[in-house]
């Protein structure tokens, strides 16, 4: 009996003491979640102070760096234009934050932007703000490659590729006459002769182009513009006591014709007498312009005018009395005038008054000029510019007042340049429009 409460006592005792220590690495295990919980909270909290650290150590620049750094494809890319927009809203803030991007861009995928940008309709501004800046950082980087892009650029007219085109030559010309000259040579002869026509009669470029034009008639239009850009290059005065002493004599004669006009069969014979192409420009300019007299009699003004400009083999490119953004002081009056007169005279200025008027008004009076061809490209003009301020209404006014040739020629465009602000509204008004050649050409532009 003793011996079995022996047992008893000793079970009892061994079960109390593994009772206790089963309790205590409990409560160990118990008290170290609390700990590892704390410990977890603890490194996200070091992670938020780091995160509002770097925030506060970092200016506005510098974020900006480190994201356009840590982007290394496209899609990242063409995000991070998107943000820093949304971001700030406002041009000057987006060209400034975007200025490293766009380089970037430029570097690295500079064509696959240009015709994402160009077939986006969305944000219009930020397109063309992103546009223009990284085909002019391409340039600078790349060259040839970026001129080679113009030439395959489908959406890019004609009269818009010859402004960028010649800009960008012009521009680089001293360090990249062989890659200007080659990438002439590379064009098609509607592209050249188009620049052929685009550029100024004093062109430097047109010396550049000479070895790698094979059109005869090119060819003499360019060293026509060669000749004349010689003829321009006036020795310095300080150098030339001659040339000094001929514009000495070309200032009097300009304050003299301010007062008192020459006799309109003179006119030829003073020109002539000029030897320098900036000369004449000034002379004629003072010529033409009405006297006191006539500025309060326009009749007797354009009258002179007319009796001048017979005499002259080269009519000046512009009307006189221009006065910047208020048009001309007798835009009445020359409108009813230039019609009347040779149709060189109105090839020279009748895109400058078409300027000066709404694009409904334009359209009126170009049928009062005198050859269909001036009047076809007045027209074609006029819609060009139409449809860069309105193109929702420039693409209205081409399928109801429009030839099938012009619907054919400029209704892609319209519409395409519509569909950048409103891609919807553009797609469904196309869609409603009876078929057309016109309306499968845009339809297709739209597609792509």
């Amino acid at each position: 009996m003793k011996k079995l409460l022996l047992y008893f006592v000793i079970a009892f005792l061994l079960g109390f003491v593994g009772f206790a220590i089963i309790n205590r690495q409990s409560s160990h295990v118990s008290t170290l979640a609390p700990a590892t919980t704390a410990r977890s909270n603890t490194g996200k909290h070091v992670d938020d102070s780091f995160s509002e650290y770097e925030s506060m150590m970092l200016d506005d620049e510098e974020k900006t760096t480190m994201l356009i750094g840590q982007a290394n494809d496209l899609n990242s890319l063409l995000g991070l234009a998107e943000k820093f927009w949304t971001d700030s809203g406002e041009y000057n803030r987006l060209a400034d934050e975007s200025s490293d991007l766009i380089q970037k861009i430029a570097k690295m995928y500079p064509a696959q932007a240009l015709r994402y940008y160009a077939t986006l309709p969305s944000n219009v501004t930020m397109n063309q703000l992103m546009s223009e800046g990284i085909i002019i950082a391409w340039v600078q980087l790349d060259f040839s490659a970026c001129l080679a892009y113009l030439d395959h650029d489908e959406n890019l007219p004609i009269n818009k590729f010859c402004e960028t085109w010649s800009e960008f030559v012009r521009n680089n010309l001293r360090e990249k006459s062989a890659e200007s000259a080659l990438a002439f040579a590379k064009l098609s002869r509607a592209k050249q002769q188009a620049l052929m026509e685009n550029f100024r009669s004093d062109d430097e470029i047109a010396l550049a182009l000479l070895p790698v034009i094979n059109d005869p008639v090119m060819l003499a239009q360019a060293q026509q513009m060669v000749e004349k850009a010689k003829e321009s290059a006036q020795p310095q005065a300080a150098a030339d006591p001659e040339v000094k002493k001929e514009q000495e004599r070309i200032a009097a004669l300009v304050e003299q014709y301010k007062t008192s006009k020459p006799e309109p069969q003179q006119v030829t014979k003073i020109l002539d007498g000029l030897k320098w192409e900036s000369d004449r420009s000034k002379i004629f300019d003072v010529i033409l312009e009405p006297s006191l007299e006539e500025q309060n009699n326009t009749p007797l003004w354009l009258a002179r005018l007319s009796a001048v400009l017979a005499n002259v083999n080269e009519p000046p490119p512009y009307p006189p009395d221009k006065t910047g953004n208020a048009g001309y002081e007798h835009q009445e009056e020359l409108e009813l005038w230039l019609p009347t007169q040779s149709p060189q005279l109105q090839r020279a200025w009748a895109d400058n008054l078409i300027d000066q008027q709404s694009p409904e008004d334009a359209m009126t009076w170009i049928e009062n000029l005198s050859t269909a061809s001036l009047r076809s490209d007045m027209r074609e003009h006029v819609i060009q510019t139409w449809t860069d301020s309105d193109p929702q209404e420039a693409a209205q006014y081409i399928v109801t007042k429009s030839t099938t040739e012009e619907q054919g020629d400029l209704l892609p465009q319209a519409v395409y340049a519509w569909a950048l602000n409103d891609f919807a509204s553009a797609r469904k008004w196309l869609e409603a429009q009876t078929d057309s050649p016109a309306k499968t050409a845009a339809l297709k532009k739209l597609e792509k």
